[in-house]
């Protein structure tokens, strides 16, 4: 069953107007559609505010008149055969136009609440990614390696990368004394390896490092990354004789790769 059957279908789903087949079909689509699941919501909420409406009972003798009226067009109808009966269109465009308000303002409605949602979700999320950067920045200062390497970690919790922290982070890939933060730094800054500022951070690190471990987590970036400006510091640490063989042989796989 396709979305234009089920709309057609909603109000006599919803007032239990429906055969047993028709309804087990319009509700496994529901479970499965949720654009169907969002017009069934507004058609109940619509009758709803129908039922809501103050019910008008009108007076006996406007029925009297009516009933008069109504034989009166009978008569004339049977004694003027040809003559066409005029059928109350005015009455029934105004009853048209006025649920096409209601539906309307229900509409607009839920619109408004769907975007005031989120307009907040945004704004949590605005300030979430604040605290992780506060958060980061303050943690990255810590005496404690354990701290630092907390820090870093946090900032991977950031959809888009800040500059301040990105450089934050750099100057610990570039100096802290703890190898394990500096490892923890390059593995954190590989998830904005796209951003030049990073880019350059890694390949600079590979003239500042001294440790096998560290240095080969930042050629496999670079080979992952693709980066050709990484081979002059790559072929330094070929013709460095302190440079362990397993490092050397991580390099010269490096070197084939970009």
């Amino acid at each position: 069953m396709k979305c234009n059957d089920v709309e057609t279908l909603i109000i006599d789903h919803l007032e239990n107007a429906l055969s047993g087949e028709e309804r087990d079909l319009v509700e496994r689509h529901l479970r499965e559609c949720p654009n169907c699941q969002s017009a069934l919501e507004q058609s109940r909420q619509l009758l709803v505010m129908i039922g809501q409406l103050p019910r008008e009972v009108p007076p006996e003798t406007l029925r009297l008149s009516f009933e008069t009226m109504l034989e009166a067009e009978k008569a004339s109808t049977e004694t003027k055969p040809g003559k066409l009966i005029s059928f109350p269109w005015k009455p029934l465009l105004r009853v048209a136009a006025a649920a096409a308000l209601l539906i309307a303002g229900v509409l607009y409605g839920s619109f408004q609440a769907n975007r005031k949602t989120e307009e907040r979700v945004s704004h949590l999320e605005q300030q979430y990614q604040e605290m992780v950067k506060e958060r980061t920045l303050a943690m990255l200062d810590n005496r404690s390696a354990s701290k630092r390497i907390q820090a870093v970690s946090y900032s991977e919790e950031m959809e888009q990368p800040d500059e301040k922290v990105l450089q934050a982070i750099i100057n610990r890939l570039h100096h802290d004394e703890n190898a394990n933060v500096r490892l923890a730094a390059a593995e954190a800054l590989w998830k904005f390896k796209d951003e030049e500022l990073v880019k350059r951070a890694l390949i600079h690190a590979l003239d500042l490092e001294t440790s096998p471990d560290v240095q080969i987590a930042i050629i496999e970036f670079l080979i992952g990354a693709r980066e050709k400006r990484a081979v002059k510091p790559m072929q330094k640490l070929l013709n460095e004789p302190a440079t362990p063989g397993f490092v050397k042989e991580q390099v010269r796989f490096g070197l084939t790769q970009i």
